[in-house]
């Protein structure tokens, strides 16, 4: 298969190893495989050099987050595509094929992806309006190829010198939504983005480290405080700080309700939202994932 010549794979491992060998086991054939481990703590590195002794890993100093790891794995690939793919993101090289060829229809495409199944769930496509900030799954069906302007980072093929010359993921994002901003600036710079959605790949969806209530605080932290730091950046920060006091007083307001019900599911949930919003308004800068 001479196209596997043409891409390096790159993943960000944070205490994954319970799930990382399914996502290297199908794709060990590209041309190189690089792992950026985040500073972790299960073993994982000392797993991944003993199981899979061909690939290459990058050791960060400290969890720098999923954007700030890619890349730095990124930058010292040489093929023309870096097949992205979260630790609990299964891609079989049938699927990569399929977004191999797509990508080289047309120069201008920077990104090819497929769309997700999530065992339970089915597959997912995500997709967001033009000129929209948020994104959200899609309501439709579609039977072959079509363009869009958002990219899930779960599993994306994208060419390599695009990405790396468009600047890659926003460092300042420590974990989600980086792969929204990049989207954006995707679009604004004039390039393609393709979804496959006859092309699957299988995502587990968030079980790439051991779940806990300190860690399920910290993701929904992150993820409102990117948010409206994309906001921000992309359309103003009058209209980040609007949405994020009224997302505050919602959430707020949630939080205190679940208290008095002692859900403590939901309350975790809405006041590490909360959290994160108000950490935003403030100047706060992103939380690390210990």
């Amino acid at each position: 298969m001479r196209f596997l010549e043409q891409i390096s794979l790159v993943i960000v491992n944070y205490n994954s190893k319970s799930v990382i060998g399914n996502s290297l086991k199908h794709l060990l054939c590209v041309k190189d495989v690089v792992i950026v481990d985040n500073a972790s703590s299960d073993n994982s590195v000392d797993f991944i050099r003993e199981t899979f002794p061909g690939v290459r890993v990058i050791l960060m100093d400290q969890n720098r987050g999923f954007g700030t790891g890619i890349n730095a794995g990124i930058k010292t690939c040489q093929t023309k595509y870096t097949l992205v793919v979260s630790p609990d993101t299964e891609v079989t090289l049938e699927s990569l094929k399929q977004l191999y060829y797509e990508g080289e229809k047309n120069d201008n495409t920077a990104i090819v992806a497929p769309s997700l199944m999530v065992p339970g769930y089915g597959p997912e496509i995500w997709v967001r309006g033009y000129s929209e900030t948020l994104h959200s799954k899609a309501l439709f069906t579609a039977d072959g190829a079509f363009c869009t302007w958002f990219i899930s980072g779960a599993v994306m093929l994208c060419k390599t010198a695009i990405f790396n010359n468009i600047g890659g993921f926003d460092e300042k994002i420590f974990l989600y939504n980086e792969d929204l901003d990049l989207s954006i600036r995707m679009q604004r710079a004039g390039f393609s983005m393709i979804y496959l959605p006859q092309v699957k790949a299988v995502h587990l969806n968030s079980q790439s480290t051991k779940p806990s209530k300190r860690l399920h605080w910290r993701k929904n932290w992150n993820f409102a405080w990117s948010y409206y730091y994309v906001i921000e950046k992309h359309q103003g920060r009058k209209l980040a700080r609007e949405k994020a006091i009224r997302q505050l007083f919602i959430k707020g307001l949630k939080s205190i309700f679940y208290l008095c019900v002692l859900d403590l599911k939901r309350l975790i949930r809405d006041f590490s939202t909360t959290h994160g919003t108000y950490s935003y308004l403030v100047g706060k800068k992103p939380k690390q994932l210990y």
